[in-house]
């Protein structure tokens, strides 16, 4: 019995984290997919950011970086999401795309 219910802890603590993880996923998605719609800004100035996301009820931070790439008008977006999931510490994704103008 204890050895039941250890498993189904276990593997409810483990959906939750994938669950998670896939949230992150399509949010980071999301902030790339708006990035690539806005191209390049007006007098070409990017910044870093780190706006504050909700992933299912876990608060996390979002960090947001466009930079130039040397010898070409290319500019790298990576997009990290980090938060702390709950018996399993930080957890993070990191997604990253090359923006052509």
């Amino acid at each position: 019995m204890a050895g039941g219910m250890a498993f189904y802890h276990y593997s409810t603590d483990l959906m939750k984290a994938s669950t998670h993880k896939r949230i992150a996923v399509e949010i980071a998605n999301a902030e790339m997919e708006k990035i690539k719609k806005e191209r390049f800004p007006a007098g070409g100035l990017w910044q870093t950011y780190s706006p504050t996301v909700t992933i299912a009820g876990l608060t996390g931070t979002q960090t947001i970086n466009v930079s130039d790439v040397t010898g070409v008008s290319y500019k790298k977006v990576s997009i990290a999401i980090t938060w702390i999931q709950p018996g399993r510490g930080n957890q993070n994704i990191q997604l990253e795309t090359y923006i052509a103008p």
